[in-house]
């Protein structure tokens, strides 16, 4: 159960990123700032908490798409007495498509170089078939 006590004499400021920003990446810093006096804050990202901390920043990795974050601000009775929310479009995550690229491409140079090989060895065989035939006359 999540206790409430908001009062408008405190308050939070997330400073980085701002509100409906898109991101350059999916990693990023998550920062803001308070004047009030607490004993912790909590971020959630999509209503998942990433759990407690002290410091004023976090490092995230994200999923593609428009993302909820939240900021809590805790007393240390444990209630909570400010909170902030932004969203954030986070852009994909080009590193699968960029393996795919790199998959393709070993099993295309495996083809050929087989291509190539078995190409090689037929050539031998018939070489190899005309040197045997040669020898013998009609």
């Amino acid at each position: 159960e999540i206790l409430y006590c908001i009062n408008s004499k405190f308050g939070i400021q997330i400073l980085s990123p701002k509100d409906e920003q898109s991101m350059g990446s999916h990693k990023f810093n998550i920062k803001w700032d308070t004047d009030s006096e607490y004993d912790y804050f909590e971020v959630f990202i999509d209503g998942v908490s990433q759990g407690p901390t002290i410091a004023k920043k976090i490092h995230v990795s994200l999923g593609s798409g428009w993302r909820e974050i939240s900021i809590m601000l805790y007393d240390k009775s444990g209630l909570i007495i400010a909170t902030s929310t932004i969203n954030v479009l986070v852009p994909p995550n080009q590193t699968h498509l960029i393996l795919t690229f790199v998959f393709l491409g070993v099993v295309a140079g495996l083809y050929l170089v087989y291509r190539r090989y078995s190409k090689k060895k037929e050539e031998i065989v018939l070489i190899d078939k005309k040197i045997k035939e040669g020898g013998k006359k009609k």
